[in-house]
């Protein structure tokens, strides 16, 4: 999910105003399919009881990024400055909600 993550923000990079919904939101479906499948991932893993509850937060943390990445199927110019402070801001809770999952696992935090 990393490597589709980083290949996103690549590709974003390059949007211009010439760039259509329909492309934009084809470039992100390599990054939904990834979220899914790492939500389906921690949905289908047994973890231990102390991360229970941080895996979950974690899960509805990255369905809220799999939304904001289906909202490009309707962006535009005058929506584009609103969905990218509300993807950032979703990324930020996501990268603690992770780091809180890591240190219920005994591992280090990735963000740091």
């Amino acid at each position: 999910m990393v490597a589709s993550a980083a290949s996103f923000r690549t590709i974003a990079s390059g949007w211009t105003a010439l760039s259509t919904d329909a492309q934009v939101y084809g470039d992100a479906q390599p990054l939904i399919a990834a979220e899914q499948q790492f939500n389906s991932e921690l949905s289908s893993t047994n973890w231990p009881a102390n991360a229970q509850t941080d895996i979950h937060t974690l899960i509805s943390q990255n369905s809220l990024i799999i939304d904001d990445l289906n909202q490009l199927q309707h962006i535009s110019l005058a929506t584009i400055a609103a969905w990218d402070v509300n993807i950032r801001s979703d990324t930020t809770v996501d990268t603690t909600d992770s780091d809180r999952v890591r240190t219920d696992l005994g591992l280090a935090a990735a963000s740091s």
